[in-house]
């Protein structure tokens, strides 16, 4: 009898090492997805930072869809606008959007610290889970 109660032990400990193992796996895609809106961010950041030395009536090639382009002219270099939601834009200077994607990013860096601490967690309860496996078997 005791060894049946054992071996559920052990399947049940298995069982908890293997969802550790599933939340730790989600949390890295998790971070990995972060850590790719921080690099977006930090080119928008910056290319923003690059437009104050572009000159007024500049041409480029602006993309109106995937690998479409038009030939513009910048008119206003200071200026931008910026979607805050509902289909609504509205001006801002280039320094207060640098400031907001900053501040953005900034949000960014502690949803990656949060889950760094998550994953850490995990790791120890997964470690004590493995230990106790590892002491039942001996």
């Amino acid at each position: 009898m005791n060894k049946k109660k054992n071996e559920g032990q052990l399947r049940e400990r298995f069982m908890q090492f293997q969802m550790l193992q599933k939340q730790m796996e989600q949390i890295n895609e998790h971070v990995e997805l972060i850590q790719r809106q921080r690099e977006e961010v930090m080119e928008s950041i910056y290319a923003l930072e690059g437009l104050g030395q572009v000159k007024e009536n500049t041409e480029i090639f602006a993309p109106i869809a995937t690998g479409v382009f038009v030939k513009a002219s910048f008119k206003d270099t200071k200026n931008l606008l910026i979607n805050v939601g509902a289909d609504t834009a509205v001006e801002r200077s280039v320094t207060d959007v640098i400031g907001l994607l900053k501040k953005q990013d900034e949000g960014l860096q502690e949803k990656m610290r949060q889950a760094g601490e998550i994953l850490e967690q995990l790791q120890e309860q997964a470690m004590q889970i493995y230990n106790q496996v590892e002491t039942a078997e001996e």
